[in-house]
């Protein structure tokens, strides 16, 4: 009588198992089924809205006039520093001398001597002849006889021999440009004599 009851209660157990077992799995089938529906679902709704999304026009600044324009955004100018560039200096150019020039010399003026002697009536060689710009030494000599005791003084053109005592000499250096005359004087009284000797300038 036990074992009978036992094998019942087995039999029970094995089929409430199985019973258990196939409601179970059952579940899970229909669960993952749900799952599987949601994400479908999902999908096509997700695509529709980008269908949607891409077919409506997006509202811009200019079609939406409710929509408050970006406001300018104004920077205050900083300091502007400038980096000084390299210096370059123009080389320096030497100017070309002048090539040196050797004045040209002035030429000497010509020259002449000549000797008179006097007395107070006449001087021997009465005249002398240059050319213009001629150089001339005169050497006046005095006659020791014939001649007032204080000498002859000698003077015309601006030329002046001064006194010259009698036996004695002096001599006269002038450029000669113009004609004149040297006329004797007694150099005490200022007497003037007849002697003479002009100058003539050719």
């Amino acid at each position: 009588m036990k074992t009978k009851v036992i094998i019942i209660i087995i039999g029970i157990v094995v089929v409430g198992g199985g019973v258990w077992l196939w409601r179970s799995t059952g579940k899970d089938d229909q669960r993952t089924a749900n799952q599987q529906d949601e994400a479908s679902q999902q999908s096509q709704l997700s695509n529709n809205t980008q269908t949607q999304d891409q077919a409506s026009p997006q509202p811009t600044t200019e079609n939406n006039p409710s929509t408050t324009p970006a406001q300018p955004t104004y920077q205050t100018p900083g300091p502007t520093y400038q980096t000084p560039g390299p210096s370059y200096q123009t080389p320096y150019e030497t100017p070309y001398a002048t090539p040196y020039q050797t004045p040209y010399a002035t030429p000497e003026p010509p020259s002449k001597s000549f000797s008179v002697t006097c007395d107070d009536s006449a001087c021997t060689a009465s005249s002398i002849s240059v050319s213009t710009g001629t150089k001339v030494t005169l050497t006046i000599s005095v006659k020791t006889t014939n001649v007032y005791p204080g000498g002859l003084e000698l003077r015309g053109g601006g030329v002046n021999s001064g006194t010259i005592s009698p036996g004695s000499s002096k001599s006269v250096t002038f450029t000669a440009n113009n004609n004149f005359t040297l006329n004797a004087f007694w150099p005490q009284s200022g007497v003037q004599k007849s002697a003479h000797v002009d100058v003539v300038v050719n």
